[in-house]
């Protein structure tokens, strides 16, 4: 699953939709009357490797957490700045309910590919469903608006491959030698989901995918997070100014 996602992110990387740079549910006007939008950011599922000496790959987990800390830092700062919408605080949850996003984070996951041809619009029965999109996690997140008045849920996934530091000092040393093979490290996706908590309707959704970028680097996920992020601030920031 996890390969072929990846491998439909290169297809439709940089692809935007016409209006907005991702897609956008018709249903995201219905938002709370009145004070600020409410979000809650689901800890990003983000698988970063390193690629070694011998380009064998090791799983990196320190780099993945605070790869989501960083995600979740950026739309605070965001927050901060535009005051349009402000962040619940995950920690307040429980045990239990931290599991329960973590399963619609992962059922979030799966439908991923789908709402990829969606947004590549290139068959006629994805480009009407890119006016209507209805797709839906179901009811399980209700809870966090009527417990913790939190109006939208962000689910986050990325993928990253970072040479080692042996790595690319070998890769280098291969670059000036006619006819050895160097190794590039791929691309950072990160793909961006947000979903209303009363209903678990699928509002936003957008990737965002960096050449020069890694998920390792604070500076560039806060960038990533800003790209990936461009329509539901630009909505929130509109509901705020026409009120």
């Amino acid at each position: 699953m996890r390969t072929h996602l990846w491998l439909m992110l290169i297809l439709v990387g940089g692809l935007q939709s016409c209006g907005y740079r991702g897609l956008v549910n018709p249903n995201v006007t219905q938002v709370p009357a009145g004070g600020q939008t409410k979000v809650m950011v689901v800890p990003a599922d983000f698988v970063i490797n390193e690629v070694g000496f011998g380009r064998s790959q090791e799983r990196v987990v320190a780099w993945e957490l605070t790869a989501s800390k960083a995600f979740e830092n950026a739309v605070k700062e965001l927050s901060d700045n535009q005051t349009s919408y402000v962040v619940a605080n995950y920690d307040q949850l429980s045990s239990d309910e931290h599991d329960v996003l973590d399963q619609h984070r992962a059922l979030f996951a799966t439908m991923v590919p789908i709402l990829l041809q969606i947004k590549e619009g290139k068959t006629k029965v994805w480009t009407e469903k890119r006016s209507n999109l209805t797709y839906s996690l179901g009811d399980g997140l209700a809870f966090l608006k009527q417990k913790y008045e939190v109006d939208y849920v962000i689910f986050v996934i990325g993928k990253d491959t970072v040479r080692s530091t042996g790595r690319i000092v070998l890769d280098l040393f291969k670059a000036v030698i006619p006819g050895a093979e160097s190794l590039s490290a791929s691309n950072a996706y990160v793909v961006v989901g947000i979903a209303n908590a009363a209903n678990g309707e699928i509002l936003f959704f957008d990737t965002d995918t960096a050449k020069r970028k890694s998920l390792s680097n604070e500076g560039d996920v806060k960038e990533m997070a800003r790209n990936s992020l461009s329509d539901f601030r630009n909505l929130t920031r509109q509901k705020v100014n026409s009120k």
